[in-house]
């Protein structure tokens, strides 16, 4: 045992929890942290995408068939049948639909765990590398949505850990459960055909298996049906179809410096369980190109973090009216970013041997590098995007510092940071929202008709009849802004739900909210255009 295995056994002991479901509990205590500060009764709102997949849902357990709204980009489907028994129990709940993926993120931290236990990581790293999942930012608030990013990845995980069992215990009951999990990612997004692959990669270096027909017809048949429902899914006339981008170096260096210094900053607590297994000379030379790509951003007005959608703004996707509360400012970025650099090369020279010798053995390691080959051509890179990446991070950080002597302190602090951020981002998003939904549905029953109301993305989606479109030429109404006013240019802009008044309005109403990594009270306004 470990001395990471050794003082966390004897903590949880003294609670009679057992090891390999701290991860859960950590997960659970967060949620129920966040359920009673925001009581589920004021959380019935969309959250980024998701007002676009929950209609979807709602429309398809009313019998209404599938409806995509012109906007979705991928098929979603094997997240809708995971999440339909939910609505068809508990009825059309946004909060049934954010329930339903914390539970499937629950599975998914089961079988990451159980897939570092079969690379051979020790039962307290593999624990600690699973709680890093769980209190990742990117991760935690996106599990707290019904967004498509973390059901596809749990069902990845899934298959992967069933497909390792099966194929090395040779049994076939195992290998089923895992084309029945890779099946649901696949249709769920396209990125995950690179599930199959990896399951094909696995088995391809056990010959006994490989031979038998069933066993290659349980890879197969994911790739396959993930693939028609790709091409079903484009020849959609309700789908937002996009072209792959042509990779480029720019795309190149931005997902090769961000991404690995954010795997890095989500990888800390396990880089410092034991930094002395880093290679000082493998530290030093990457510390140095490190700081001077991250100096070369700085000159062009960029710092951490490089890609966004998800964080740093907290506040979904496209715009809303007004000034922001400001969360990471240069006096946060600089600090960040210096960190984000020690960390990524400690990242390296931690694990730099251990991913040359087996990328091609550990299945987790290898649907990173696919995942990290399919960003080079998305057509957009989101933060979000890097989510698939942080598994085989974990691993990679956890087995790479061998056998040295864990020091449990500061990997464990560094980790109860991470969940504070966490949980204190998704209140603050949650309470923010809240108040921006309560004033607008005081106006509606105030007589304003929605489509009047620019209230950002989730609140001109969720209430808008007419399919969206993209045309980012189109000329704002009133206080549209241009990004909304290019997806759903049939809306007036007569009012607005700012952040903060703007020039050339009156303010009708306010609703008071409160974030927790901003003290302090703020209002969230409802405003009417005063046009000269």
């Amino acid at each position: 045992m470990t001395p990471i295995d050794h003082a966390g056994a004897r903590w949880l002991t003294k609670i009679r929890l057992p090891l390999a479901a701290a991860p859960i509990i950590l997960s659970a205590i967060l949620w129920g942290v966040l359920f009673v500060a925001v009581h589920p009764s004021r959380q019935e709102f969309p959250l980024h995408d998701d007002w676009l997949y929950a209609r979807g849902l709602f429309d398809l357990a009313r019998g209404e068939g599938i409806n995509y709204r012109g906007l979705t980009v991928m098929p979603l489907l094997g997240q809708w049948l995971w999440a339909l028994p939910f609505v068809r129990t508990f009825g059309d709940s946004l909060v049934t639909l954010r329930l339903s993926t914390i539970l499937l993120s629950w599975i998914g931290m089961v079988a990451l765990m159980d897939l570092l236990r079969q690379a051979g990581v020790p039962r307290g790293r593999a624990v600690l590398a699973t709680a890093c999942l769980a209190a990742n930012p990117y991760f935690f608030l996106l599990s707290g949505t019904f967004m498509s990013d973390v059901p596809a990845l749990s069902f990845s995980l899934v298959a992967l850990a069933l497909s390792g069992r099966a194929i090395r215990g040779e049994r076939f009951a195992w290998m089923a459960g895992a084309a029945l999990a890779a099946t649901l990612a696949t249709i769920t997004r396209q990125n995950a055909l690179v599930v199959p692959l990896v399951m094909a990669a696995f088995l391809w270096q056990h010959p006994r298996l490989r031979a038998r027909p069933v066993w290659n017809a349980a890879v197969l048949l994911p790739a396959a049906l993930g693939g028609v429902t790709a091409l079903w899914f484009a020849s959609r006339p309700d789908t937002l179809r996009l072209v792959p981008a042509v990779p480029n170096w720019d795309r190149a260096a931005i997902l090769l410096f961000a991404g690995i210094h954010t795997l890095a900053l989500a990888s800390a607590p396990l880089l410092l369980l034991a930094p002395a297994a880093a290679s000082a000379r493998r530290f030093y030379l990457a510390l140095g190109l490190f700081l001077a790509v991250a100096f070369a951003y700085v000159l062009d007005a960029q710092a951490f973090p490089y890609i966004g959608n998800t964080i740093p703004c907290f506040v979904g996707m496209g715009d809303v009216p007004g000034s922001r509360p400001v969360l990471i400012n240069e006096e946060v970025q600089t600090p960040i970013t210096v960190l984000g650099c020690i960390a990524a090369a400690l990242l390296i020279a931690t694990s730099a041997g251990y991913i040359r010798s087996n990328w091609w053995r550990q299945p987790l390691l290898l649907f990173t590098m696919l995942h990290a080959l399919v960003l080079l051509f998305s057509p957009f890179l989101y933060d979000r995007y890097l989510i698939p990446l942080l598994p085989g991070a974990f691993l990679a950080a956890a087995a790479g510092s061998g056998a040295e002597r864990a020091r449990p302190w500061p990997a464990l602090i560094t980790l109860a940071v991470l969940a504070f951020l966490s949980v204190a981002l998704m209140h603050d998003w949650l309470a923010w929202s809240g108040a921006k939904w309560s004033l607008g549905r005081q106006a509606l029953a105030q007589g304003i008709a929605a489509c009047d109301i620019e209230g950002g993305y989730e609140w001109d989606g969720w209430h808008s009849e007419v399919p969206g479109r993209w045309n980012q030429r189109a000329r704002p109404q009133g206080l549209m802004t241009p990004f909304m006013a290019g997806i759903f240019p049939h809306l007036t802009g007569k009012y607005a739900l700012s952040f903060s008044p703007l020039t050339g309005t009156t303010v009708l109403e306010t609703e008071p909210y409160r974030l927790w990594l901003l003290p302090g009270e703020r209002r969230f306004h409802l405003l009417a255009d005063s046009p000269p």
